[in-house]
């Protein structure tokens, strides 16, 4: 009985440290949120994105807008809207949120049990064409299973390797 209490106190404790980075402003490192898997899939899509947009400002979306979770807004004035949807190693299903219509970019991240992506994939709307939103019951393909996941992923494309070697830079220069 002890260690669940104790596993309880040492989880709020975490859950603590990482809200105080989630209120810091509204250009807070993590974004609001209280699903903290997707929360940490977000912050790891930043961090990509601004890669990606390396001469773009890119912030979070205000956690009620279902369209989109990141907004690139890039210097020519034009601005893309990144969906994210993740699922950890702790899901026993892989199902992933609804996707709701109104952006560009789709952005899919697993996460292993220790919350580190092990799958990341791009999605573009041009992919979804003709699908009727919101897009329910979709499984979160695995970086180690071709072809898994829901048939709506199946022409994703991969980018792990880009997504650690961000993640890689962003450790280094702290």
């Amino acid at each position: 009985m002890r260690k669940i209490f104790k596993a309880i106190d040492d989880y709020a404790k975490a859950y603590n440290a990482v809200e105080t980075y989630q209120f810091k402003g509204p250009s807070g490192p993590l974004s609001k949120g209280d699903q903290k898997t997707g929360v940490f899939a977000e912050f790891y899509a930043k961090l990509f994105a601004q890669m990606e947009y390396a001469d773009a400002q890119v912030e979070y979306a205000k956690s009620s807008t279902k369209e989109c979770d990141l907004i690139v807004r890039e210097g020519s004035g034009s601005v893309q809207l990144i969906q994210v949807k993740a699922v950890s190693g702790h899901s026993a299903t892989s199902r992933i949120s609804p996707i709701h219509a109104g952006w560009d970019l789709l952005y899919l991240v697993r996460l292993d049990k220790g919350f580190r992506p092990i799958g990341f994939w791009i999605v573009t709307k041009d992919q979804f064409e003709g699908i009727e939103f919101p897009v329910k019951h979709s499984m979160m393909p695995r970086s180690d299973t071709p072809g898994s996941g829901s048939a709506v992923f199946s022409g994703c494309t991969p980018r792990l390797r880009d997504m650690n070697r961000v993640l890689d830079e962003a450790q280094a220069a702290v």
